[in-house]
């Protein structure tokens, strides 16, 4: 009686989202690098969004209706986390919210999956040095 079927039709949502936004995140940094060293230094910044999300998860549990977590929720690499715990605790948050955060949500996961496949066409053909944030820049526009 605690998890109504509304909700797990929500988490495949937010689930399928999260794990194409930060496979294709990876699948970018692993295919940019031709060395492990490179590879950990570029990982950085996507794993501290994760981190973000999973310690902001706290502040959620705390006070679902506060303005951080509302902010929370509309950021969309804390989006999954923080508007399924919003939408888990009574009474929930409006219908609004949640459709605005999907439709964030998916047009972010769709310009991370396609910066992502950029990043892999050029990424995967090259060797040498580690490519920078401009290069990066670079080949997503190309």
């Amino acid at each position: 009686e605690l998890v109504q079927p509304a909700l797990m039709g929500w988490f495949v949502i937010f689930l399928v989202c999260c794990v194409l936004m930060f496979g294709s995140m990876f699948l970018a940094i692993g295919s940019a690098c031709s060395d492990i060293k490179d590879a950990q230094s570029m990982m950085q910044p996507a794993m501290v969004l994760i981190l973000l999300a999973y310690m902001g998860s706290f502040v959620v549990i705390q006070n679902p209706e506060s303005n951080i977590a509302i902010g929370m929720s509309f950021f969309p690499t804390m989006t999954p986390f923080a508007m399924m715990l919003r939408m888990a605790m009574p009474p929930g948050p409006p219908l609004w919210q949640v459709i605005a955060s999907v439709v964030l949500l998916v047009a972010t996961t769709g310009f991370c999956v396609w910066a992502g496949s950029r990043i892999f066409r050029v990424g995967i053909l090259m060797q040498g040095k580690a490519p920078t944030l401009p290069e990066l820049l670079k080949w997503i526009r190309a």
